[in-house]
């Protein structure tokens, strides 16, 4: 409650002066603004914990030379890993198109390297792709 006698006021202050709907058009305002398609692909191993319990020191030193194997194509196609969990990759792709060539890549470089492994102790890629216009 305000003092007997006391003003109060406010004041609203407005620096930008620019319209809220673009004057030349909504199509002209799109295609001023960038827009980004990025693509995200997740990965991990098929029955992980599976092989871990039963060949650990073996299972993470397979995981290691199948992340190495991977690295060159995943920057083939443009891709950076973000982030690496456990046996799961979240890696960040420019596009939609270098994404799916990429987990591509990785599914027939999984065959390769499993080629000759006994079924039990395969690593079998399990892969997903999301986008979203950014």
């Amino acid at each position: 409650m305000p003092l007997a006698g006391a003003h109060i006021s406010a004041r609203f202050v407005v620096k930008d002066k620019r319209p809220i709907l673009d004057p030349r058009g909504p199509a002209r305002a799109m295609a001023s603004t960038t827009r980004r398609l990025p693509a995200v692909l997740a990965a991990d191993i098929a029955g992980y914990s599976r092989l871990m319990g039963a060949d650990e020191v073996g299972t993470v030193r397979a995981l290691r030379e199948h992340r190495s194997a991977a690295g060159p194509l995943i920057t083939q196609h443009g891709g950076r890993v973000v982030k690496t969990i456990g046996d799961g990759v979240l890696i960040e792709f420019g596009s939609v198109v270098g994404a799916v060539e990429c987990a591509l890549g990785l599914q027939r470089l999984s065959a390769e390297r499993n080629a000759g492994t006994p079924p039990e102790r395969r690593m079998e890629r399990r892969i997903g792709i999301t986008s979203a216009m950014c």
